[in-house]
């Protein structure tokens, strides 16, 4: 399963000694913006049950132009976070966005089924969300008809930001490509919460 293919990753990276070479950064909170060609990237499952990613439908191949910050802002346990931003309209309206890179070098033909396992790992939990949200949707109609008092109002609705990967133009790196995870930038105060 995707989980624990994960786990098993972060446990060997943990503790083995094939350990991968952690990259050489330095976490800024600023930092200046490299431009970018890119393509946004989509998790697909081939006719043969095979997992992989393809250009988006109706999207032109380098056709996004955005912005990454040459430093991380911030480092989990496998990956480095950049800021990105990236303009729709003729430049107008500037969607802020987190951009996140193995924090190991991984080799050229890895560097994809690294973020594949990290979209299926999301997919899955927004679908366990989703199943959350039903149950207590429907627990709650359940005890308004049958008139019992209830505090299941209390209870959040979950939701999940799904990453999208996108590949960039950088002829400096192998092949020619450099593939970052990005997601929707949150506002306010991050916690984060990991077991």
């Amino acid at each position: 399963s995707t989980f624990s293919s994960i786990s098993a990753t972060v446990t060997a990276m943990r503790s083995g000694s094939n350990l991968p070479q952690e990259r050489a950064v330095t976490i800024k909170s600023e930092s200046a913006m490299i431009s970018y060609e890119a393509t946004r990237m989509i998790f697909k499952r081939d006719a043969n049950g095979g997992d992989k990613f393809a250009v988006a439908p109706k999207e032109n191949v380098n056709g996004r132009i955005i912005q990454v910050s040459m430093h991380p802002f911030a480092q989990g346990g496998l990956r480095n976070v950049y800021v990105m931003s990236q303009r729709h309209g003729r430049g107008r309206n500037e969607q802020r966005q987190v951009a996140k890179e193995s924090k190991h070098a991984i080799k050229y033909n890895e560097r994809l089924k690294f973020h594949l396992e990290t979209v299926k790992c999301q997919d899955k939990a927004a679908l366990y969300a989703k199943y959350f949200n039903i149950s207590i949707k429907k627990a709650i109609k359940k005890k308004q008809q049958d008139n019992q008092p209830h505090s299941l109002n209390d209870v959040p609705h979950l939701s999940f930001i799904c990453a999208e990967v996108y590949r960039l133009k950088a002829p400096s790196c192998p092949g020619g490509f450099r593939y970052l995870s990005v997601e929707k930038h949150l506002d306010g105060s991050y916690e984060k919460w990991n077991n």
